[in-house]
């Protein structure tokens, strides 16, 4: 069966882009534009990625498939400032 590689691009409560996506082992997971604001716009300083868990006790098990879509996407938000990757840069 092959896993999905991540979700769409979503907003938080705060209107800041964010990936949901679970590792290779099912656990919950998220990439998000974080709100710093140090050398441009809110959401293109930094970003957040990790387990959404608050007191994590493992790290991220991400597989070849998730490693080659968040490259993808970060690389996106490195040159557009957006997670949302444009059609022609997604992998076959």
């Amino acid at each position: 069966m092959k896993q999905k590689k991540l979700e769409k691009v979503e907003r938080t409560s705060r209107g800041f882009e964010v990936v949901n996506f679970k590792d290779h082992y099912g656990t919950k997971c998220s990439l998000q534009a974080s709100s710093l604001a140090i050398y441009e716009k809110p959401g293109t300083s930094a970003v957040w990625l990790g387990v959404d868990d608050a007191a994590p006790k493992t790290r991220m098990h991400l597989n070849r498939e998730q490693v080659e879509a968040l490259i993808s996407v970060l690389q996106s938000w490195l040159k557009r400032d957006t997670f949302k990757v444009k059609a022609s840069t997604m992998a076959a």
